[in-house]
């Protein structure tokens, strides 16, 4: 942010070239804002940085089996939920709101501790959490309600 404030400050003054240098430098600092600040694609990006360019493990069946069940919850909801609906959405964002915090802490841990196997597998559990947590989102939101809101 203070590199771009710098950068866009002299711009005006420069030539064409430099105010070309300056917009590629801008985009490729909102690139890396974006990729670091999810937990997700940072990982995605810490596991490159070491050679692991497919984060596709294999995970257990339970977890992928709660996952699709929520999912499938999920696609059945009418539009606009019933209230029973809504509170089954509060369940899953519930759930997944304290997987998702554990996962993104394991894998804080595993890397540090330079356990890239574990983190690619761990990152492919965020996968799953990270789809979710948007699904349940976009349910929230075309509800017009608010999880924080008593119902």
């Amino acid at each position: 942010d203070r590199y771009q404030r710098r950068v866009h400050g002299r711009v005006v003054m420069e030539s064409p070239e430099a105010q070309q240098r300056a917009l590629r430098m801008s985009t490729l600092s909102n690139e890396a804002y974006e990729t670091l600040r999810a937990p997700h694609s940072r990982a995605v990006y810490l596991l490159s940085l070491h050679g692991i360019t497919d984060a596709n493990p294999v995970l257990e069946p339970e977890f992928l089996e709660q996952i699709m069940a929520f999912m499938g919850t999920m696609a059945a909801f009418e539009s606009p939920p019933t209230e029973a609906q809504l509170r089954e959405l509060q369940d899953i964002q519930e759930w997944t709101r304290g997987h998702y915090e554990t996962t993104v802490q394991q894998l804080e841990k595993a890397f540090e501790a330079e356990r890239y196997e574990e983190a690619t597998h761990l990152t492919g559990q965020l996968k799953f959490l990270t789809n979710l947590q948007q699904t349940a989102k976009e349910h929230v939101v075309g509800s017009g309600w608010s999880s924080t809101s008593k119902h």
